[in-house]
This record gives C-alpha cells, structure tokens and sequence, in this order.
C-alpha cells in the first residue's frame, strides 16, 4: 500500500534506531523506543536494526541489542525483567515485533486510553536479518541462529502470536572454513 515506511536512522556516536514514516498521518514515529506516546518515545539504548513491515502497516518486526525495549503492556515501561529470551554469545540480537494497533479498530499510534502500542521480544537471533509474513497480520517472522557447537545456521519461522516455532530449523546451512 506504501502508505507506511520503516528504516533506521543514527549515526554521530548515537546508536542505529527504528522509525516508521507514517504518510497518512504525515509523521515520523520512533519505534525502537519507550514511551505511551508515539510521537515523543524516548530512543532505546543500544542498536536497532533491520525493520520489516507488513501490508497495512501495522505490524514492525526489527533485531536489536537492547534488552530494555520488551513492552507487552504497552505502558511505555520496560519489561526487561520478564524477557522471555535471552540473548546468548551465538545468538546477540533480540527479534521485537511492534503492534500499533493492540485493540484492533483500526486506528494506529492511540494513546492511552484510547488504544495503545506494544512491543513485544518474540525470539533470539544470530544476524539482526528479520524477515516478517507480509499478510495484513504480520504473524510470521523467520529469523537465523548460529549453533556453534555443529557449527550451523539453523533458519527458523515463527508464529510469534501463538509462540509457536518450527523446531527444528526450517532448513541448516554448516559453515565451511
């Protein structure tokens, strides 16, 4: 539809982050950030990378370092505490997936009351490469995870909604030296 456009933006000692320009609303969001409202979030921590969207806009998917950004509530506070992965020496980069539209009427960005946003951390990654289903819900994402020990790349899909992974990967790839 073209309506809604993501990419990153940083640079000068400040780290990557994610935005989405939203042309009919005719404004910039921060994604990668913290805050109930979308306009005035405050940038997260460390890098933020790679964002996907699907179809109608609603659904981003992006990698970053920054275990801070985990938000399910949608209160602008972070859940960093009740992460449901956790990043390892193999696999840095935490795969988030942002809802804009969380009470599904279709508006997107609400503040609270009204609606609300969320962020949720869905899975670990290797690479911060995300790829996300195009379909208007957005609810696949596919992700690479570097196994040191058979030293692989496992590619895995993922029904974040559902928490439902493919196990195992959808397809391996060893590494050769």
């Amino acid at each position: 539809q073209g309506m809604h456009i993501v990419y990153m933006r940083g640079g000068n000692g400040t780290p990557m982050q994610v935005y989405l320009y939203d042309r009919q609303q005719g404004r910039e969001i921060l994604i990668s950030g913290l805050g109930t409202d979308p306009v005035n979030r405050q940038p997260g921590n460390n890098y933020s990378v790679c964002p996907r969207i699907n179809k109608n806009g609603r659904i981003i998917a992006f990698a970053s370092l920054d275990p801070t950004l985990h938000d399910p509530d949608g209160d602008g506070v972070s859940n960093s505490d009740s992460l449901p992965v956790t990043p390892t020496r193999d696999a840095p980069w935490i795969v988030y997936v942002h809802d804009r539209d969380v009470d599904g009427d279709g508006t997107y960005d609400e503040t609270p009351p009204n609606g609300l946003t969320a962020t949720y951390a869905v899975a670990i990654a290797s690479s911060p490469y995300v790829s996300l289903s195009p379909d208007t819900g957005g609810t696949y994402i596919a992700y690479q995870v570097y196994d040191s020990a058979n030293r692989s790349w496992g590619l895995f899909v993922k029904d974040w909604r559902n928490n439902l992974v493919t196990d195992p990967p959808v397809a391996v790839s060893p590494v050769k030296f």
